[in-house]
């Protein structure tokens, strides 16, 4: 046999096989990076369903005043099945309540749409335009650095908004506004807590920032709202409950522990689910349509959302690269 022959002997045999050890090794880690997908998945539809056990919830109970409860209880609930420790936060950091601030006022914003809204379909997809306005904020707060590709998936957003309020007659409702007002109240509690990174745990700082929003919303409600007078029937309390337990505080624990095992860029990718879900639950649900204009500006602003996720992802295998080969 000449060495070329070899060679090619070499080639049609391919590259050596691992050894058994190294191949269950491998199958190990990708049944636990799906898994971890599975969870953020299963979070998604989590929230997704929560749109809908909030509205019934609103049938008796005044909006911020339903939020303030929600996130109070369910912020107490993952602290105490977490097993916090609040000695580890520290009371000289009062920035570490802002994040918490944040999500109060998106989601003040967000129940106040939701109570107004005609369309959750429309509404969720407007709603998820807070990943996509994460580093506008972030640019004008910190001079944050924005590449090509998110202001090309800013264009392609600003395009699909267009395409939901094109056909004859349409023009944004009050909802809209308060749905997308809710968008930079969540981009603005993302941009600080990236800027604002620790080591402390994550269900910690889950805990206090769910807790932060609820009396946030509390206040709010105390202010602006009027309370009822009377306990709200089952029907409702059973929706409110379902709202905590299920899509605020499993959902939370679930999203926590999925993002625990993969990349943030692709954990961020999965989370463009929710509006999908919201979408399609709201016409099962509620046998909620779209127009075609409608259908083609949430394409568009989801292929948005999809397009900024990848271009984090790219970022992030970039610097990875980096730093290795520095």
């Amino acid at each position: 046999m000449t060495p070329a022959q070899g060679v090619s002997f070499a080639l049609l045999a391919g590259p050596p096989r691992p050894p058994f050890s190294d191949q269950t090794n491998f199958m190990r880690g990708v049944l636990v990076s799906f898994r971890h997908e599975l969870m953020i998945v299963s979070a998604t539809l989590l929230a997704a369903f929560g749109w809908f056990f909030s509205l019934n919830s609103l049938s008796e109970m005044p909006p911020m005043l339903f939020v303030g409860v929600r996130f109070l209880t369910a912020g107490i609930i993952v602290g105490v099945v977490g097993r916090v420790n609040l000695r580890e936060l520290g009371i000289r950091q009062p920035w570490t309540l802002v994040p918490g601030l944040c999500i109060g006022l998106g989601m003040a914003f967000w129940v106040l749409a939701l109570a107004r809204a005609t369309n959750l379909g429309v509404g969720s997809f407007i709603g998820g335009l807070g990943n996509l306005l994460a580093p506008i904020v972030g640019l004008i707060l910190f001079r944050w650095p924005v590449n090509r590709a998110t202001w090309m998936a800013l264009a392609v957003a600003a395009v699909g908004m267009g395409f939901l309020f094109l056909h004859q007659d349409a023009k944004p409702q009050p909802a809209d506004w308060l749905f997308l007002a809710s968008a930079v109240g969540f981009s603005l509690n993302f941009v600080i807590n990236t800027h604002l990174t620790s080591a402390r745990s994550p269900v910690l700082l889950t805990s206090v920032q769910l807790v932060t929003a609820g009396v946030c919303n509390l206040v709010f409600s105390a202010l602006l709202e009027t309370w009822p007078t009377h306990i709200p029937s089952w029907p409702v309390i059973s929706w409110m409950t379902a709202s905590i337990v299920l899509a605020t505080s499993m959902r939370f624990f679930i999203q926590i522990k999925g993002q625990s095992g993969i990349p943030v860029s692709r954990s961020a990718l999965i989370m463009c689910l929710e509006p999908v879900w919201t979408t399609a639950i709201a016409a099962l649900w509620l046998g909620t349509r779209m127009n075609p204009s409608q259908m083609i500006g949430c394409g568009l602003i989801f292929c948005a959302l999809v397009l900024r996720s990848l271009s984090a992802d790219r970022r992030q295998a970039a610097s990875q690269s980096s730093l290795q080969n520095g």
